[in-house]
């Protein structure tokens, strides 16, 4: 279904958005530009005039600025629009044939460390089959009741955003950040309001998913400390970009495991 019907409506949505993005440019021109024009046509010192239009000419230069880059922005998530779209499927897989693996797994060590070695990876079993499976129906949830709220203001590209929305909660902290800002940014290409509303709509689904949805489903499912997490994040964008966001907080929490374990075995000897 997602292929046959999802597929289509998706690479349209795309399309119009990308058309789309120089308008916000243009409009944001514009509201600079009126104004400018209204403070103008008052009746004001001409010493003052004279700092009134440097400062004007200094706003809108920052602000055209930090709207390219807005839309550079979003064309580099459109760029990533692949990987965004394979990672929820690469992680079904994963679920889906986990268990074999880990079967097959146990029997790669030498007799002499297959214990320890089956301590380990049952922990990491634990952890990432935590991590996946949770995170997943967090991210899930969110963009269901994203494209509820999105219909509901009369948002359009309702698909595309609940979509990205949804796999950027996958990114701890960053990620719905950057799903809200971009849900935000083309709602307001249509109109100020619309950005209101949608900015409503955000604010509580990100209310809900941190206060009820993400306690009652993860808990504490990679027991790393938050620090731990920023860093790992940052690390992962530099060196991998979008998948090493994605990757970061589990591989983290593995590398965590090992290191407790090596460190145990130290110990012990």
């Amino acid at each position: 279904l997602l292929v046959t019907f999802g597929i289509p409506i998706i690479n349209q949505e795309l399309n119009e958005v990308s058309d789309a993005i120089p308008g916000l440019i243009q409009e944001g021109q514009q509201c600079v530009n009126s104004l400018y024009s209204k403070l103008r046509s008052l009746a004001v010192p001409e010493s003052i005039g004279k700092v009134m239009d440097e400062s004007f000419k200094k706003i809108e230069a920052v602000i055209l600025r930090e709207m390219r880059q807005l839309a550079n922005s979003l064309m580099g998530l459109f760029s990533q629009a692949i990987s965004i779209f394979l990672a929820p499927i690469l992680a079904f897989y994963i679920l889906k044939d986990w268990n074999g693996f880990s079967r097959k797994i146990m029997f790669f060590p030498p007799a002499a460390v297959r214990d320890d070695f089956i301590s380990l990876w049952a922990e990491i079993d634990d952890v990432l089959m935590c991590f996946i499976r949770g995170h997943l129906i967090v991210a899930i949830l969110v963009a269901v009741f994203s494209a509820l709220g999105l219909k509901l203001v009369g948002m359009n590209y309702v698909l595309l955003l609940s979509i990205i929305i949804g796999i950027m909660e996958l990114i701890p902290y960053f990620g719905p950040i950057i799903g809200s800002v971009f849900a935000i940014s083309l709602a307001l290409l249509k109109s100020k309001t619309l950005g209101v509303y949608v900015f409503i709509v955000m604010v509580v689904i990100q209310q809900l998913e941190s206060n009820i949805i993400s306690p009652a489903i993860l808990g504490e499912s990679v027991g790393l400390h938050p620090i731990m997490i920023i860093f790992a994040l940052l690390a992962g964008g530099k060196l991998f970009g979008f998948i090493g966001l994605l990757l970061a907080v589990p591989v983290s929490a593995v590398l965590k495991i090992i290191m407790g374990h090596v460190f145990s075995l130290l110990a012990a000897r």
